[in-house]
């Protein structure tokens, strides 16, 4: 089982963080995470447990553990949700959207400052 560990303190180690799931049992693998620019620990490691039962219990036993001054948050590592798209998920209207919910009708003039834009109600198309 996978165990995401959380506001660890900045200069913990991966022999550190071993020693201490290593109580509830096996600990496969420990990766911290590290930012990609300056290469130093975020304060985040993952901790892979072979069995489930020890992972259980670590989760309950050091979730708010003090560590280096550091009440440490310990629990489950959720999968990992795929993201469409650059916003979040979340993709900006452009203007062929706001055309098509005017009726399907081509409300675009030549002329605009951007050389798009919208006409207005009443408005006339500029040759």
């Amino acid at each position: 089982m996978e165990i995401f560990v959380s506001n660890l303190p900045h200069s913990a180690e991966s022999g550190e963080i071993e020693t201490l799931f290593a109580s509830f049992g096996k600990v496969d693998k420990i990766k911290i995470l590290k930012d990609k620019f300056s290469g130093k620990p975020r304060g985040m490691a993952f901790v892979a447990m072979s069995e489930d039962a020890d992972a259980k219990g670590a989760i309950e036993s050091l979730n708010g553990f003090m560590m280096q001054g550091r009440a440490i948050k310990v629990e489950k590592a959720r999968s990992r949700t795929s993201k469409s798209g650059g916003f979040n998920g979340f993709r900006p209207k452009t203007s062929f959207d706001f055309d098509a919910e005017r009726n399907g009708k081509k409300r675009f003039f030549k002329n605009s400052p951007k050389g798009r834009g919208f006409l207005k109600d009443g408005q006339k198309k500029v040759p």
